[in-house]
């Protein structure tokens, strides 16, 4: 009679520690399943080598982001549009004509006055693949630049984004500009507007991120503040009789 019911305790502990482990492996699951992703290494391989001393790194970098095709890259892209070194540059605005989202088209629209003419290039033809409305009129305005490359890649964007083909004749884009103003300047107004609430609205995610990553650290001393601390009193130690023992 004690062997069976031996026996059935034993079957009954197995299913409990076969429902504990199954539990814990749920657990388990559901803390990787809403585990960030780990980083990708190339991306770090990249950004490395973004913020590396060296100019050459810096143009491989943004090459690489331009090759990924990742709009996340595109606020690092703007920074490096504004760089002293003016490969940098240069490559900088080749690639936010790959990854440029409309809060970049300003610094690509600030590009159209480099001072040097590949840029110059690159950045009307950024602008003719990831442009708006904000940049039709910088664009008519450099028709007059003095080289012809700049003055080709200027009315290739302008028809590209407005379906309208009038070449390089400044005057005929000019009139088509003024003929159309209110409608432009309406859509020119819109679309500010809506990079205004987006630039707020990343502002104000940064500013969360930065407020939880401080707060971690304080919650955790908090934490470790309400533990239990046992005295010294409750040890054995402390309650040991410490009278010398007589002498046997």
């Amino acid at each position: 009679m004690m062997k069976h019911r031996y026996k059935k305790w034993s079957w009954a502990r197995c299913a409990v520690w076969f429902g504990v482990l199954c539990l814990a492996r749920w657990a388990w699951a559901e803390n990787v399943a809403d585990a960030p992703p780990p980083p990708d290494p190339e991306v770090v391989a990249l950004l490395g080598r973004w913020h590396a001393p060296s100019s050459i790194d810096r143009i491989h970098a943004a090459q690489g982001m331009a090759a990924r095709g990742d709009p996340g890259f595109a606020p690092l892209l703007a920074v490096g549009a504004l760089d002293k070194i003016w490969l940098v540059r240069l490559a900088a605005v080749k690639a936010l004509g790959q990854v440029a989202t409309r809060m970049e088209i300003e610094t690509l629209v600030g590009a159209l006055k480099d001072p040097f003419t590949e840029i110059r290039v690159e950045a009307a033809q950024a602008l003719g693949r990831r442009g708006d409305e904000r940049a039709w009129e910088p664009l008519i305005n450099g028709l007059k630049d003095r080289e012809a490359a700049v003055r080709a890649a200027h009315a290739e964007a302008l028809r590209r984004l407005t379906g309208q083909d009038f070449g390089e004749d400044r005057r005929a884009w000019q009139r088509w500009y003024r003929a159309n103003r209110a409608e432009i300047e309406s859509a020119q107004r819109r679309i500010a507007a809506e990079v205004a609430a987006e630039r707020e609205r990343l502002t104000q995610a940064a500013k969360a991120a930065e407020e939880e990553r401080l707060r971690e650290p304080v919650e955790r001393t908090r934490a470790m503040q309400t533990l239990p601390i046992r005295s010294q009193s409750a040890s054995p130690d402390a309650n040991a009789d410490r009278s010398p023992r007589p002498d046997l």
